[in-house]
């Protein structure tokens, strides 16, 4: 439902799990904050319409 491959990571040492995108960006660059701005936003909203229907 997304169309994009999301990575599954289960932490189990701290008893939660989390969905992850590759999204091929440094976070911690701050000179392309632009640029990882466009590529998460609309991604986050794209997760929130589809989990909202579960």
């Amino acid at each position: 439902m997304i169309g994009k491959r999301l990575i599954w990571e289960k932490k189990t040492t701290k008893g939660y799990a989390q969905l992850n995108l590759n999204i091929p960006l440094l976070i911690s660059d701050m000179t392309n904050w632009d640029e990882i701005c466009k590529a998460i936003i609309p991604n986050a909203i794209l997760m929130k319409q589809v989990f909202n229907q579960f």
